[in-house]
């Protein structure tokens, strides 16, 4: 198996030159990228969860609660009558 040798920097050609930093620049913003990603599901897992552990407590508190009858509706006085002469 042939051994390669790391290749000088001064005979790299400055386009590969450019080529490795850009390369190494796009490698830095993905990693970024993912780290934000996982951070954002972290996030998002904990909303729901919060959101879900809400929603049983307002289930709970609306079984747990009686229900009341309606109320009667009030009945409006018979409105007078004037009699003309």
């Amino acid at each position: 198996m042939p051994r390669t040798h790391p290749v000088p920097r001064a005979a790299a050609s400055p386009d590969l030159q450019r080529f490795v930093l850009c390369l190494a620049s796009v490698h830095q913003s993905i990693d970024q990228l993912g780290a934000q990603l996982a951070a954002d599901q972290r996030q998002m897992g904990g909303d729901i969860a919060k959101l879900q552990a809400d929603e049983q407590e307002i289930l709970h508190k609306l079984l747990a609660t009686p229900l009341r009858p309606a109320a009667a509706p009030t009945p409006k006085p018979a409105p007078e009558l004037v009699l003309i002469s």
